[in-house]
């Protein structure tokens, strides 16, 4: 079960990282679509979790939080909807706006090694006029803790900047109270993996 949670995992990796980080948008693109996943093979038990918040320009939004054990297939799937207060918007739509957040990119993962033990990745899609911004960030850690291992210093420096420029726009995220919506279906097409 390992070998094939990981395959999905570096597979996924695989297929954001040949995204490019500007596309063309439709009418129903969200203002924004943050996904955050987690994948611990070193902990006991092996735990794989992810959440996804999708953001529409009119204030809608869907948030997934799933988690389940990297030996069972079966996830622990949350999904609520609702609609944010105008200081989350106000908040949101100041964090978008962030000079150092438009100039991020969808740094790829291709240079991740597969043979790490904990691992992650945040992606955030945002809608930018007609196009579309893709950011992204990709953690690591080996069994010794030491994240980034073998891995050039400039690509280093890129990860981390990511990090720190899109930690403001997670924070917010996963301070979105879930109590506070009301439980809806699970909709496949919200949140692209």
């Amino acid at each position: 079960m390992r070998v094939r949670s990981f395959c999905w995992a570096c597979s996924m990796i695989i297929l954001t990282s040949k995204l490019i980080s500007q596309s063309p948008t439709s009418v129903a693109t969200p203002l924004l679509s943050l996904i955050e996943v987690k994948v611990s093979i070193s902990a006991t038990p092996r735990v794989e979790s992810g959440a996804c918040t999708v953001v529409n320009a009119n204030g809608d939004i869907y948030i997934e939080k799933r988690s389940h054990l990297l030996k069972d297939p079966t996830a622990d799937l949350k999904v609520y909807e609702g609609q944010l207060r105008s200081t989350q918007r106000d908040t949101l739509s100041s964090l978008l706006e962030n000079d150092e957040l438009r100039k991020l990119t969808a740094e790829s993962a291709r240079r991740m090694p597969m043979a790490e033990r904990d691992f992650g990745w945040v992606t955030a899609k945002i809608k930018r006029g007609s196009s579309v911004q893709q950011a992204d960030y990709r953690r690591w850690r080996n069994g010794s803790n030491e994240e980034y291992d073998e891995v050039d210093q400039r690509y280093i420096a890129i990860q981390r900047n990511a990090l720190r420029v899109l930690t403001p726009i997670l924070n917010w995220a996963n301070a979105i109270d879930p109590s506070k919506l009301k439980p809806a279906a699970f909709k496949e097409e919200m949140c692209s993996r």
